[in-house]
């Protein structure tokens, strides 16, 4: 929600489910996303997604898409 513009996330239901601690664990995750892809701040992030987002309309003017299974790949997951 944040690469599309949220400056806040709600979290309440987490917390609800898994208790306080997961509060540390969204905070460690976001963390790592920050270093992985080379952020110092969730500022460098918010909204980034933005200029890919389109309309069906303009999704509809392209071919379908579908996916394609590379059996020497699958793990049958």
């Amino acid at each position: 929600m944040m690469m599309v513009g949220a400056t806040t996330v709600q979290i309440g239901t987490a917390v609800l489910w898994k208790g306080p601690k997961v509060i540390q664990e969204i905070n460690d995750g976001i963390a790592s996303f920050m270093q992985r892809k080379g952020y110092s701040r969730p500022e460098d992030f918010v909204g980034i997604a933005l200029k890919h987002l389109t309309t069906t309309e303009d999704l509809a003017k392209h071919p379908p898409v579908v996916a394609q299974i590379d059996l020497d790949k699958c793990i049958s997951c």
